[in-house]
This record gives structure tokens, sequence and C-alpha cells, in this order.
């Protein structure tokens, strides 16, 4: 039987003690990328045009990891990692011990352990910056780099899930068939290279075959059991501190991964997959009866940029409707129907949705 669910042993529990936004969608697999501003406390970010507007890194424990993994690199090799001169070879198998490294998927593990992730490193880091504080007020941002390619999880996580049990894609028969959805989508496919998701990956990511996709959800999977494990060190932290009834938790992500729906990977696009992301917040002053709360409304127009999306609700549905996405710059847009749980069909030169196109 396909396992569906992952056993997120940390996060289940903070969730059934918070609030919950189960229709929360983010508005960057549909918006460009902008100039950050000049940076005004971090701990763990790993910029590609800086800060977040308002953050700075801590000179009194914040860390940034910059486009060379650096100072995570520096602290492998003081834990007798062999770092190779090239941050990406990093990821792939240690030659010594798996002499020919595949261009394509592997579950073989990454040259370093369970203990030397990037995610170990941050919490690490973020538990010694909570020791510095003394019990004085905090505040800090940990974003975590993982689940994110490269593809590749260190023993023992990447025994966890077996390929063969991963659910199949959504997705039409072809590449061909699918690019007929919409001009941005063809575009896509056919820019979105391998190598962004695996080391020494060749040809473009929609040519990833079924075998190919179910590898790469079982590394995936396994990457959100990492996290979730280093989560559960950060909480024990709080505890130890005895600072966890006093924090304010909130939990989400930036975007989603498509995982091979579609024949995408990565967060581009207009699907629900991209775009689909948690939003859990724990507040530990919050009056008894609002946690465990579900929140299934949302709706954010996303305006001011090139790239627009939105989704509309009719009479309080519970579940989105509709789903448009207006391209501008292509002059198109993509249209979903609520009866098209698979994403397959655009409506958007149907005329029957016109009137929604023009609200």
């Amino acid at each position: 039987m396909a396992r569906r669910w992952i056993a997120a042993t940390t996060i289940w529990p903070v969730w059934s003690a918070a609030m919950a936004m189960t229709r929360y969608y983010s508005a960057i697999p549909t918006r460009p990328a902008t100039r950050a501003r000049p940076p005004a406390t971090t701990l763990g970010w790993r910029p590609s045009r800086g800060l977040l507007p308002g953050f700075r890194a801590d000179a009194r424990g914040g860390v940034i990891l910059d486009r060379f993994g650096q100072p995570w690199r520096d602290w492998l090799v003081s834990h007798g990692v062999a770092v190779p001169a090239k941050l990406e070879d990093l990821f792939l198998p240690d030659p010594a011990l798996y002499p020919d490294p595949s261009a394509w998927p592997t579950l073989d593990p990454p040259r370093f352990g369970a203990a030397e992730t990037e995610t170990v490193f941050l919490v690490d880091r973020f538990l010694a910056y909570l020791e510095a504080r003394s019990g004085a007020p905090w505040f800090a941002h940990m974003s975590f780099l993982r689940p994110h390619p490269p593809f590749c999880v260190p023993a023992p996580y990447n025994q966890l899930f077996d390929p063969a049990d991963m659910p199949a894609p959504t997705r039409r028969p072809s590449v061909h068939d699918e690019s007929r959805q919409h001009p941005f989508l063809a575009a896509l496919l056919d820019v979105n290279p391998a190598f962004h998701f695996i080391v020494n990956g060749t040809g473009p990511a929609a040519a990833f075959d079924l075998a190919d996709v179910a590898l790469l959800r079982a590394i995936y999977f396994a990457m959100i059991v990492e996290v979730d494990a280093q989560i559960g060190r950060l909480i024990e932290g709080l505890r130890a501190a005895d600072t966890y009834d006093d924090t304010l938790i909130i939990f989400t992500s930036d975007h989603g991964e498509m995982l091979g729906d579609h024949f995408r990977f990565g967060k581009s696009g207009y699907f629900d997959g991209a775009a689909h992301i948690p939003l859990i917040i724990r507040d530990p002053a919050a009056a008894r009866g609002a946690l465990g709360v579900r929140f299934q409304r949302f709706c954010r127009p996303c305006r001011r940029h090139r790239v627009v999306g939105r989704r509309v609700f009719a009479g309080g549905a519970a579940r989105p409707v509709l789903q448009i996405c207006s391209l501008r710059r292509l002059g198109a847009a993509a249209l979903r129907s609520r009866n098209d749980p698979d994403e397959f069909d655009n409506k958007a030169a149907d005329p029957a949705y016109a009137g929604v196109l023009t609200e």
C-alpha cells in the first residue's frame, strides 16, 4: 500500500495544539524575482539577493549561509568531513564508497552524515543562540533549507521510503500532451533542467521517467522526516530552557514542490502543488478553545506583479471553486474548476467562464 502520508512526529503534535490555515497559498510560484532591500535578525538563510527586508544577522548568534555553503562547510571540515572544492559535489555519494555515481537519481547517501546536515547545523546554532540569551527576550527566523534540491538525504533517512510505494505523479501521457494546456507551462517544461534537482543531471527535468519520479519522491519524503526530527530537537531545546510555553511558533514555507506532477519539478507555475503551503501558528497565550482550529477559507489577490494569481470562492465554499492565473506578458490566463482536482483543463477559453475573467 502506498505511503501517502509522512509520519512527521514533531509537526503533527504542534498542529494539534495550534491554529492551522489549510488553504494557504504562496505568491512566489507566480511571482517574478524582486530586488531585496538593504538588510535592516536571522538564523539560517541562504540569500540569492540578500536578506529579507527588515532582517539582519544577529552578531550574538545569527548566521547566513552564502551560496558557497559557508559557514556550514567549515563546520563540516571541523567534523572530519572531506569537503570537495565544488559545493555541489558535496551532495554526491562518496566516490570511495560508491565509485560509479550515476547522473540520474540515487538513494545512495551524500558525503555527509545525518548528524552533519545543514538542518543540524542551523539547529545547533539556534540552541547556542538561545543559551546565550540567558532568559532575555529573543526572536529567531529559522530558515531550514530542506527539503530542497539537490535531492539527496543521508543514512538512515535514505532507506525510510521505498520508491515502489510512492504514489504515481499526476500528469498527461506525454510532455507534448501536457504542454498543450498553456503556453507558460510549455515554456517551463522546456527550460527546467534536471541539474537543478540532482547533481550531474542532464537534459530537462520533464524527461524523468516514472521510476525516476518515484525515487525522487522517496528522497523528498525522507528529507521532510529529517527536518521534522531536527525541529523536534529545537522544541526539546525550548523546553529544556523553560521557554517553550512562552514561545510563539509560526511554521510555514515560501513555496511548494511539484515532485513530478504535470512533468514539473520545483516551484514555478500555477498549480496547487507549487503554491499550496502550510501555515501553523502556535500561540501559547491563545484561548484554549482556539487551539486545534483549522481555517479553510483563504483568498488573497496577488497584484502589482507581472504574473498574478488569485483564488475565487463562491458561497463560502470550503475549497476554491476557481483558480485564476493571469499571465499578462503572455496575454493568456489559466483558469481551473473545482471539478478538475488534477488540474488538467484550462477553462480560460471556455465562454461559460468569460465573466469570471473580466471581474
